[in-house]
């Protein structure tokens, strides 16, 4: 939650910022990664991050309740539907099909 609030800071420096068409990056998403970001205290750290945004102005009132409303859900929700909303709406077809592999020889 760190990097978000160094970004916002940036941001609000004047950093110039932009969406890259192209992944940077390869992030393989281990067995453990859905249940961390669940969980009260993720949601206690999700409030403290959406309250500092609000303190230094980057957000709006508006904008951390909605902020607060749709990651606070996703905090709250089982694991097994984190994991299938992010495999839905986040990941790439290949690391869909990456997962499952790893769920065949693990299972």
């Amino acid at each position: 939650m760190e990097d978000y609030l160094l970004f916002a800071k940036m941001i609000l420096a004047g950093a110039q910022v932009a969406n890259v068409a192209e992944p940077l990056l390869l992030y393989r998403v281990g067995q453990g990664a859905y249940a961390r970001r669940g969980g009260t205290g993720m949601l206690a750290t999700e409030w403290r991050l959406q309250r500092a945004f609000r303190e230094i102005g980057f957000t709006t009132a508006g904008q951390q309740a909605r902020n607060l409303t749709v990651r606070g859900v996703y905090r709250l929700v089982p694991e097994s539907l984190r994991k299938n909303a992010y495999r839905a709406l986040l990941a790439t077809r290949g690391e869909r099909r990456a997962d499952r592999r790893g769920e065949r020889e693990s299972g």
